[in-house]
């Protein structure tokens, strides 16, 4: 897997609002755009918490989370499209190519 930033606990995981659809899974995602960063910095209310340097105009957050996402999940930028949330923090994103317990995994970092 890519170097990425995070650390979440077996119970974040577990909790993340995952779902299989088309071959791939939907993340729910809430974006905090220009941080210090690019990191997951965990989970709240079922929704991937990810931090992203980049600036919340003209779409350009969506994109560095969409890159970022592929890094952590192994997959290329365009296995990961934002599906819902192009202009608001609550966003979700369909990965695909993986399953949910591969998104578990891959989040576990094993």
């Amino acid at each position: 897997m890519a170097s990425v930033l995070f650390s979440l606990s077996n119970d974040e995981i577990e909790s993340l609002a995952l779902e299989e659809k088309d071959g791939g899974v939907i993340v729910e995602v809430k974006a905090h755009p220009a941080a210090k960063k690019d990191a997951i910095i965990g989970v709240h209310d079922g929704q991937l918490k990810v931090d992203t340097t980049s600036a919340p105009e003209k779409g350009k957050a969506n994109d560095a989370i969409r890159k970022f996402l592929a890094k952590c999940f192994d997959v290329g930028r365009g296995d990961v499209e934002l599906v819902s949330g192009h202009a608001c923090q609550k966003k979700r994103f369909r990965i695909d190519g993986i399953s949910k317990e591969t998104c578990k995994k891959l989040l576990r970092g094993k």
